[in-house]
């Protein structure tokens, strides 16, 4: 039987704070106007306001409760906030924050991507900063919590609101519907973004393409280490045939995945007999990864779309969709000098990754 969750305990009377680094913050006490994890809260004392967030909260047998949390900066008479301007402090009055509180936390960061409204305290908008999506982004919930519904509205607005040129590596097939419309929407504004986004680049690029481009790869324009990975070759422990790769790469150049196999056998020589003979025991040829005469995912991507999808899930050998997001990945990276600004806050392509099931490396 499944355990129902326990109520998140609130109080309603005046309450303590106190923090010896000017970091964590710990809760005593009860807190006026109530309060519940993850409220945005005010700590006064004679030197000022300052501005937390609760994280844990208990409630103990005497209606009292302690808890904890983090100062997120400094807040001056006429509201303005200082993100990171916090600094210890003995003992100070907590409260709940008012709404303009909760707000100015996003004050002059630039545009919200709104997401949805804060349930707990004063009801606030939630969303995600324009200008920090050129930052790494911690995504995480329970199963069940949201998570992909929640990401599938970010990239919405992050299409709607930004010039920003997103790949979404998609192993799961949630996004693939990216851009296209769903129903038709209650209100203008939301008729208006419908429109918007059907006037959007995306596209989406499946192991089986259909209707779609098709998700491929080339064997040849994979770096020295990512050709490697896929074979699981270890420069030192498979040196000859490690070498043997390196010697190819020179002579095969841009030329088709099947003629690997050909050329190596051309060349009287153990370690290319063994080569030949680790790419046929891998079945590599038989993957339906490889561009051949299809475009590769880079080259869709050098054309700057506003959205690109890559539903990795499809695939026939469930290293298919690794060796995929290594090589748009290694692309990127190497690419990364040539970012062109684009009309946003932020310059930087974003590259959103779902989590999917680990799964064993290439390399053995």
């Amino acid at each position: 039987m499944q355990r129902s969750q326990e109520p998140t305990p609130r109080t309603d009377r005046a309450g303590t704070a106190s923090s010896q680094d000017g970091r964590r913050l710990d809760l005593h006490g009860a807190i006026e106007g109530g309060l519940a994890i993850g409220s945005i809260v005010t700590v006064t004392d004679d030197a000022g306001v300052q501005v937390g967030q609760v994280h844990d909260l208990s409630l103990s047998s005497d209606g009292s409760s302690r808890g904890s949390g983090s100062l997120l900066g400094a807040l001056a008479d006429d509201g303005a906030l200082t993100p990171g301007a916090t600094r210890a402090f003995g003992s100070a009055v907590l409260a709940s924050a008012a709404p303009d509180v909760s707000t100015s936390l996003f004050g002059g960061s630039g545009e919200l991507l709104e997401l949805g409204t804060l349930r707990v305290g004063h009801p606030v908008p939630v969303g995600v900063l324009a200008a920090r999506l050129n930052r790494h982004t911690f995504w995480c919930g329970q199963s069940g919590s949201g998570k992909t519904y929640a990401l599938g509205v970010l990239l919405e607005q992050v299409l709607l609101h930004t010039r920003l040129p997103m790949v979404i590596l998609d192993p799961n097939s949630d996004f693939v519907a990216l851009g296209e419309r769903a129903g038709t929407a209650s209100t203008a504004a939301g008729r208006a973004a419908q429109d918007e986004l059907q006037h959007r680049s995306v596209r989406v690029l499946r192991p089986r393409p259909g209707d779609h481009e098709a998700l491929r790869v080339r064997f040849t324009a994979l770096s020295m280490e990512g050709k490697a990975a896929v074979l699981r070759l270890d420069p030192v422990a498979d040196r000859d045939e490690y070498n043997e790769l390196v010697h190819l790469e020179l002579e095969v150049g841009s030329q088709d995945t099947t003629q690997i196999v050909p050329q190596l056998r051309t060349r009287d020589s153990a370690a290319a007999r063994a080569l030949s003979a680790r790419v046929e025991n891998l079945g590599l040829l038989g993957w339906d990864l490889w561009a051949r005469e299809h475009r590769a995912a880079a080259e869709v991507l050098d054309e700057r779309p506003d959205a690109t999808v890559l539903d990795l899930a499809g695939f026939s050998n469930p290293d298919e969709y690794l060796v995929v997001a290594m090589s748009v990945l290694d692309d990127l990276w190497a690419k990364r000098e040539r970012r062109r600004p684009c009309s946003s806050s932020s310059t930087r392509r974003t590259t959103s990754v779902r989590r999917t099931t680990a799964r064993p490396p290439l390399r053995s």
